[in-house]
């Protein structure tokens, strides 16, 4: 358990090493992901407004 509750640190997308310097200094920490990064390609749309 945590020697600290709040703040709640949730690292995104960054080096284990980091959340693991806090929570040896007893911090709440949590590590995600949004997942694998991958290209799109960009393509022209067209937009059509329609008034009401």
């Amino acid at each position: 358990m945590p020697k600290y509750q709040h703040p709640k640190i949730l690292f995104i997308n960054m080096a284990e090493d980091a959340a693991k310097v806090l929570e040896a200094k007893g911090y709440n920490v949590s590590v995600g992901s949004l997942g694998e990064p991958y290209n799109v390609k960009q393509k022209t749309i067209s937009f059509l407004c329609v008034r009401r």
